[in-house]
């Protein structure tokens, strides 16, 4: 199962953040512009095999890029596990989830297939969508469209989201104009474990046409299958012990435990 993208959209979203309402308007779309085509086609191969899609969108502007597929006619794209919040109703719930005692009692608490979507400005994300994300799943993929963010911006943005929610599955995507994109992804592993994370940590593409969608999606999967593959010496640690109801874990004469 996966999802097409069904994301870049042009109808108008109105966002009462104070009472968390969702009201799409039908206006202008431009369901044929550059940059929808291409966005269209990038965010189906990078969402290619995940199984439900979290929609998170902070603003009222006239051309947030929320719910476009329905006046594009791709509604029958919309999957059934598809959800819609407003920035403060998913913070709310992370935070009901955070101080339930319960919450988090199973046996696979991250899931594996989860994908989030989320537009909003940056404060927005750092102080608030982020730690609730880090919450509840940070293995989760993570699409963040900043709209006016710069490459420099982004690098911070990745090396907070690394250092303090270790969160290192995440796309940030800025719309330039209606015809070009600025995608970037970050491996905190290119660089040592002494350096500063630069420029070096980062794949970027100026996406204008279909062509540098079809480069970028090829070199997307091959520097996030880097970042598992190859951690340029970084300690790697696994720690091994018994948990009930999965299986045991057999100790040998040397110190040494093995599953």
């Amino acid at each position: 199962m996966h999802f097409p993208m069904v994301l870049f959209l042009v109808c108008s979203i109105a966002v009462r953040l104070s009472s968390a309402k969702i009201e799409v308007k039908a206006t202008t779309t431009r369901c044929y512009s550059p940059a929808f085509l291409m966005y269209e086609s990038m965010m189906t191969k990078f969402l290619e095999g995940y199984k439900t899609l979290t929609t998170i969108i902070g603003d009222d502007t006239v051309d947030n890029a929320i719910i476009e597929a329905i006046k594009c006619h791709r509604v029958n794209m919309l999957q059934a596990s598809y959800k819609l919040y407003t920035v403060d109703t998913y913070f709310q719930s992370a935070e009901r989830d955070r101080n339930d005692p319960t919450f988090g009692y199973n046996l696979n608490p991250y899931p594996l297939r989860e994908a989030l979507y989320c537009e909003a400005n940056v404060s927005m994300v750092m102080e608030e969508v982020l730690p609730a994300i880090a919450f509840r799943n940070p293995v989760a993929r993570v699409v963040l469209l900043v709209r006016g963010i710069a490459k420099h911006d982004m690098l911070q943005f990745f090396r907070r989201a690394w250092t303090r929610y270790k969160m290192l599955d995440i796309l940030i995507l800025s719309r330039i104009d209606y015809q070009t994109l600025l995608v970037c992804l970050f491996n905190p592993y290119l660089t040592g474990r002494d350096e500063m994370a630069d420029e070096r940590n980062m794949l970027c593409y100026h996406l204008r046409t279909m062509e540098d969608v079809a480069q970028f999606n090829q070199e997307a999967q091959r520097f996030t299958y880097a970042r598992i593959k190859n951690l340029h010496h970084y300690q790697l640690q696994v720690a091994i012990t018994d948990v009930e109801l999965m299986s045991k874990a057999v100790y040998f004469q040397n110190g040494s435990i093995h599953r």
